[in-house]
């Protein structure tokens, strides 16, 4: 992620307003998926597809597994940025650390704060309007975040966030960021264009420890 992103402060706001509805999801090209109403009604099936073609793991369901609690990402590696794959898991970004709170299994909301484990003025915290889907114990966070730029850009992305709970962590873990609207001030300093994709995974051993505090 931070690949993709300049150091800045984020607030997450109402994704409502950010996504196109559609409600027939589906889990690949052919198989419909069941997910929440938040996210049927904000999320169109073709955006849905295009992150899943850029490799990541979308989780539909509308019983997700209780993710509370607040998680480690030690190795942060890029698989997928600007519309490329990357192989080369040796080049790592900064450890980020995540906090899940406030979960609640009747409307599938969720709450989420984050942060750069070794540069503090990268961080954001989630709003009541962010969604889970998933089942048994795979998981799927959606959200999105506005972005004021200090070098005149204004930036609006979508997070999602995906994983398995196991016993001690989350194994899988993968976060997506997607611009979905940026208009440039004087002197911008932020080049990703509407429609950049990265995605970030847990880099070997692939599993991210669940730890005591954030």
């Amino acid at each position: 992620m931070k690949k993709f992103l300049i150091s800045f402060s984020i607030g997450l706001f109402s994704l409502s307003l950010l996504i196109g509805c559609n409600k027939n999801n589906s889990t690949d090209n052919n198989t419909p998926g069941d997910f929440p109403a938040g996210v049927n009604d904000n999320i169109s099936s073709a955006l849905m597809d295009t992150l899943r073609k850029a490799g990541m793991i979308i989780h539909p369901g509308t019983r997700p597994p209780n993710v509370t609690g607040f998680y480690a990402m030690k190795l942060d590696s890029t698989i997928y940025a600007g519309g490329m794959k990357i192989n080369d898991t040796e080049k790592f970004g900064d450890p980020l650390v995540f906090s899940f709170y406030n979960q609640d299994t009747v409307n599938n909301t969720i709450k989420v704060a984050f942060k750069d484990a070794l540069d503090i003025s990268f961080s954001g915290s989630a709003i009541s309007k962010t969604y889970v889907s998933g089942s048994g114990n795979d998981f799927t966070i959606f959200s999105s975040a506005a972005y004021l730029s200090g070098y005149g850009a204004s930036v609006t992305f979508m997070l999602v966030i995906s994983g398995t709970l196991t016993k001690g962590g989350i194994s899988n873990l993968q976060s997506l960021t997607y611009v979905l609207s940026k208009t440039d001030g004087n002197n911008s300093g932020f080049i990703n264009p509407v429609g950049y994709i990265s995605i970030d995974v847990e880099a070997y051993p692939f599993f991210t420890p669940k730890v005591s505090s954030y």
